[in-house]
């Protein structure tokens, strides 16, 4: 679709700080009028937005940026993040500062805050799952246990995930 190829998202990094997480587009440019309409639309979608922050059949996401986000290849720029030191390859998902729960939910925001934000993340359920919850168990033992070998396990039972195309 027309616009930007790379995306720069504002998230926040190891002690709060902005960063800019960049990443391939991978939906429309007009994604919040192209889903306020789609969710106008379909009542079932807007509680499963309200719920999750997600709707499964996205209307916002591009027909090549389904691909890039099944193969994972829409995160490739964040290799320049880790090279800025902005993330490391192994830790919890960057938070865009929009989030609904960095509101409310402090505690883990504090969390946050003491790790930076990784492109293979320490939990198992990915974007299928309600993920504050998921993300609070999975970074308070991240935090507990960290070590090296911890990390190496992370990335190799991300890789074949990444190359069988199942969300990690």
């Amino acid at each position: 679709s027309p616009g930007p190829v790379i995306y720069g998202r504002k998230c926040r990094g190891q002690g709060g700080r902005e960063i800019t997480v960049w990443r391939f587009r991978t939906m429309v440019c007009n994604a919040e009028q192209a889903l306020a309409a789609y969710l106008n639309q379909h009542p079932e979608a807007r509680s499963e937005w309200k719920a999750n922050t997600k709707v499964r059949n996205d209307p916002r996401v591009t027909y090549f940026g389904r691909f890039l986000r099944r193969t994972h290849l829409d995160e490739l720029p964040c290799i320049v993040n880790v090279l800025l030191g902005d993330i490391s390859l192994v830790g919890p998902p960057p938070v865009p500062f929009n989030s609904p729960f960095v509101t409310t939910d402090t505690d883990l925001i504090g969390l946050y805050h003491s790790l930076k934000p990784g492109i293979f993340w320490v939990g198992d359920a990915g974007s299928q799952a309600n993920w504050p919850p998921m993300h609070r168990r999975s970074i308070e033992f991240y935090l507990r246990d960290w070590s090296l070998l911890r990390d190496i396990h992370v990335i190799a039972r991300s890789l074949p995930r990444l190359l069988l195309r199942r969300n990690h």
